[in-house]
């Protein structure tokens, strides 16, 4: 039996991850800070508010796009979009560039998985 793929649905559950994290970085800048162990540097508090606001923002305008069928482009794009945020977060645990604690690593680690996982339902749906 093949795997049925709606393209809102994936709207949807994307929208949910920035819904849910958005708030998270958005109010818990100064925990994350901690948890991330990157207290040193004054700019990652700032940097998660504003990036916060922006995955909520982002995660609503995709459940408002969910309401209407979904074009293959736009399936597309977003899968694209997703693959670049997966890559970065790679790319910021393998370069080494920030000195995350080992639990921040790890967070970083299971929402980029999570991305990849949208992003490969994305990708398949626009194939279909």
């Amino acid at each position: 039996m093949p795997l049925t793929v709606d393209g809102r649905r994936i709207l949807q559950l994307n929208g949910l991850t920035g819904i849910t994290s958005g708030p998270i970085l958005l109010l818990g800048a100064e925990q994350l800070t901690v948890l991330f162990g990157l207290e040193q540097y004054a700019a990652t508090v700032p940097v998660l508010r504003v990036l916060g606001a922006g995955l909520a923002m982002f995660g609503a305008l995709l459940f408002w796009m969910a309401r209407r069928p979904v074009a293959s482009a736009t399936l597309l794009g977003l899968s694209v979009i997703d693959a670049l945020w997966v890559a970065g977060s790679v790319g910021l645990l393998v370069s080494g560039a920030l000195p995350l604690s080992v639990a921040g690593a790890w967070i970083v680690a299971v929402q980029a998985d999570v991305i990849a996982l949208v992003a490969a339902l994305e990708l398949y749906a626009w194939w279909r």
